[in-house]
């Protein structure tokens, strides 16, 4: 086939499709693609030899019998969020309904987070106000005594200072340049609330998203209701803004291109497993999430026009792919920057824009030993004082108190998240090893909870490009993209986490 193919044979249907990486995306890109044309060989190329991505669930057999399993990807799966209508198709089409576990709402103990700063944890009261926040873990409303925690919270932590001038500055301030066409998440949140409340609370909150530095990821692409509301208050004014109806629809009108999709979705599947998440904040699956990417791989090998291709790296897309290969479709589930770079050898056209994150889990025999600090976890913004973070950590999470009961270990499982932008600037070669990490993890965990003990199971895994970087003008990017993928005819398409989402229904819904 040419590379720029024909506009009159585009729309035909696909006889062969291949799919390029075995990560969740391309394992459920192949499942969909499969079911959807039956005839079409469908054949997913991965370049290790295992499959399942950045989704790996680790079960590690203790002296005592028992069995712990360790995340060393994604570890929940939030329920009510918009894309989650995806997967409950999904679970159902795998039959994993009868091994999904959950942690509800109401739940008193994982709905409590945390903030570490200057030298101790600062609790965060969250409660479930509105939908835009279902997917926490947390009560539906603020009790009388949630609310007093909350009054006094606000009035004794250095954390929150400033923040009653910042909500004032919101209000007050004018909006951002007409001609804006984007900006960074620090300078969007600093020119709204100043910079006191953006360092310490949302570059925490951003640690624990995306790894990020905030001076370079993208408003636009990230903060998407609140760009669209700062756009308003340009247009209509602060007044106006507020009292409208449309400031309160802000949020659905930039979602408003899958609304569609998304309502076919859930027509196609029964209602009922959705129903059974309406008290849930997060879930997940007995033996790890990585039981999807399993059930995934078990359908597939099932599946008489599907062939699975182990340890085969595809380099480079030419002109000639499609004839060598007899491929007539091919879809791309790698990286932007990998998949740009497989139509050319040199120089590549898009450079990398993932962060590295090492992920510890360390399991102990005491049980609730981050007592009296019982919840989700807490995060680091970048204000700490100097020494205070010297791991470079951007979070710590109480599996034992924040994950649903995918296993039956009995102490107390925490993990810390190290890395991330602070470690962007290394080479691979130069990255702490998993070693190091679990003697940093520990190190950190003593210093800021007094945990003494020695772990009976530690365990690391360090993902070089573990989360993708939405930059500055990240639809500028997408549209440079776009234009490459435009010289193919429709003939090449891609999925995944470097477009729309970097959560595990963003993949499965841009793999369906």
């Amino acid at each position: 086939k040419s590379r720029r193919g024909n506009s009159s044979t585009k729309n035909e249907p696909p006889n062969s499709i291949a799919v390029i990486g075995g990560g969740i995306t391309g394992l459920a890109t192949t499942f969909y693609a499969a079911q959807r044309f039956p005839s079409a060989k469908v054949t997913l190329f991965e370049s290790t030899g295992r499959l399942g991505g950045a989704i790996q669930s680790e079960t590690i057999n203790l002296a005592n019998g028992e069995r712990a399993v360790c995340e060393m990807g994604p570890r929940t799966l939030r329920a009510n969020a918009p894309r989650a209508a995806v997967t409950f198709g999904l679970i159902q089409k795998l039959g994993l309904e009868a091994d999904v576990v959950k942690t509800y709402k109401s739940d008193p103990i994982a709905s409590h987070r945390y903030i570490y700063y200057p030298d101790h944890l600062v609790r965060i009261p969250v409660a479930n106000t509105s939908k835009s926040v279902a997917h926490v873990p947390a009560p539906d409303r603020f009790s009388s005594t949630s609310f007093w925690c909350l009054i006094k919270t606000l009035g004794r932590e250095p954390l929150f200072r400033g923040l009653a001038v910042g909500i004032m500055r919101g209000l007050c301030i004018g909006p951002a340049n007409e001609n804006l066409g984007d900006e960074s998440i620090d300078s969007f949140l600093t020119r709204r609330l100043g910079k006191q409340i953006t360092k310490n609370l949302f570059s925490a909150v951003i640690h624990g998203l995306y790894a990020g530095d905030m001076s370079k990821l993208s408003a636009r692409a990230l903060l998407p209701g609140m760009w669209t509301l700062d756009k308003q208050l340009l247009n209509d004014g602060v007044l106006k803004t507020l009292l409208s109806r449309d400031s309160k629809d802000f949020q659905e009108k930039w979602a408003a291109n899958e609304t569609e999709f998304l309502n076919r979705v859930r027509q196609d599947s029964t209602h009922s497993l959705a129903k059974q998440f309406d008290t849930v904040g997060v879930f997940s699956f007995r033996g790890g999430v990585a039981r999807l990417t399993e059930r995934l791989e078990e359908i597939l090998q099932t599946m008489q026009n599907v062939a699975i291709k182990m340890n085969t790296k595809i380099r480079l897309l030419t002109d000639d792919w499609s004839s060598h290969t007899f491929v007539t479709h091919t879809i791309s589930t790698l990286s932007l920057s990998r998949t740009m770079n497989l139509f050319s050898t040199s120089p590549p056209l898009f450079t990398p824009s993932h962060v590295p994150v090492m992920a510890v889990t360390l399991c102990y025999a005491t049980p609730a030993l981050n007592h009296p600090h019982r919840g989700f976890g807490y995060l680091f913004p970048t204000s700490l004082p100097p020494g205070q973070n010297a791991e470079h950590a951007l979070g710590v999470i109480f599996d034992s108190d924040a994950l649903p009961p995918i296993d039956k270990f009995t102490g107390t499982k925490i993990t810390v998240m190290l890395g991330g932008h602070y470690w962007s600037h290394h080479a691979p070669s130069s990255l702490p090893s998993t070693e190091s990490g679990i003697a940093m993890a520990m190190s950190l965990l003593k210093r800021q909870l007094g945990i003494s003990e020695e772990p009976v199971a530690a365990v690391a895994r360090l993902e070089v490009e573990a989360i993708p970087q939405y930059a500055v003008d990240h639809f500028t990017i997408l549209g440079d993209a776009h234009k490459v993928l435009s010289q193919f005819g429709g003939k090449v398409r891609v999925a995944g986490n470097s477009y729309g989402g970097i959560g595990v229904h963003d993949c499965l819904f841009s793999a369906r």
